[in-house]
Parts: structure tokens; C-alpha cells; sequence
């Protein structure tokens, strides 16, 4: 079995038309899945074994307000500077050695009109059976930091910080005030 798509596009008054075929390997690999497995580009498509999270941990924190610092490429130089870090305990509690792939989003103050998590931080892990591992997370102040149309501002309030092996499956929960 094979998809063909015809594609058009026209020279001159002419239809030009070509097809190109997907193989069935490629077909066999994407069906044998559920249509949701491909929404998260950092999900493992299949698991062999099991990971449970601990023990997260945040310190420093960045100051509100607009970045600063002399002018670099991309930014403020300021922007690039490390504010606080996030460390989480990965163990693998299955039966045998796999890799898991920790994700860090950053949910804003509600005064950002910000989607609810952004994506700021991941780090893959391989880890044998009963072995733990720490993920760490540094954040810059560009990682908090929203436009307000002229310039970088990191707004003052709450910052959530989720930690989990997918934006849907959080694990670790914590909080930093700005």
C-alpha cells in the first residue's frame, strides 16, 4: 500500500502534475501507534521501564523589572545570565535500564498573559535499574522574562515551576516569588 499525493502548480496555462509515494514501512511505523503518541516531541514513543521523581529543589531567583545590561547580540547581556537553578531527583523504578527525558516549564505570574507552561528546560537521563540520577535545570533571566513591546521585563509575582515527563504529566511542583 502505498499514499499518493498530486500536487499542482501551473506554467504558462500548463497543470504540471507529480505524486509522491510514502513507503510502507514509513505507513507501518506512524499506524502502529495512537495519534497522540506524535503530539509531544519529547515523549518516548514507547517505555520499557518506569521513572518516579523527587526531591525538587530550587535556588536564587531573578529581580523584576527590564533587563540592564550592555547591549550584546540577542539582548541585554544581562538576559543570559543564570538566576536560579532547579535540580530533581530521577530514579528509574523499573526492571531495567532506560533513559527518561525530565522536562522544566515555567508558568508566569497572571499579570503576563503568558500561555499557562512554557517549555524551559530538558535533560535527558539514562539510568540502570534502581539507579537515580539528578536533573539540573538552569534558568536564565531570559527564561522569565516577557516583551512588553519595547524591551525584556521579568514581571514581578509567582512563577510556577513544573517538572514532569511531558507538559500533561507534571510530577514535581514548586514555586518561585519574584
Amino acid at each position: 500500500m502505498t499514499i499518493a499525493g498530486i500536487y499542482s502548480s501551473t506554467t504558462a496555462g500548463s497543470i504540471k502534475t507529480t505524486s509522491r509515494r510514502v513507503s510502507n514501512l514509513a505507513l507501518g511505523f506512524v499506524s502502529c501507534f495512537p495519534p497522540h503518541v506524535f503530539t509531544d516531541h519529547l515523549t518516548i514513543l514507547t517505555a520499557y521501564t518506569n521513572f518516579t521523581y523527587a526531591d525538587l529543589s530550587i535556588s536564587g531567583k531573578p529581580t523584576s523589572g527590564p533587563a540592564t545590561g550592555n547591549k550584546a547580540p540577542g539582548g541585554p547581556a544581562d538576559l543570559f545570565q543564570t538566576v536560579a537553578t532547579v535540580t530533581a531527583k530521577i530514579t528509574n523504578s523499573g526492571g531495567v535500564a532506560g533513559a527518561e527525558v525530565p522536562q522544566l516549564y515555567l508558568g508566569y505570574p497572571t499579570s503576563a498573559n503568558t500561555p499557562p507552561k512554557q517549555l524551559r528546560g530538558f535533560s535527558k537521563i539514562k539510568l540502570n535499574a534502581g539507579a537515580s540520577g539528578t536533573a539540573t535545570f538552569a534558568l536564565r533571566r531570559r527564561d522569565f522574562s516577557v516583551w512588553d513591546g519595547s524591551r525584556w521585563v521579568v514581571p514581578s509575582g509567582d512563577f510556577t515551576v513544573y517538572v514532569g515527563s511531558s507538559s500533561r504529566d507534571v510530577r514535581l511542583t514548586g514555586k518561585i516569588t519574584v
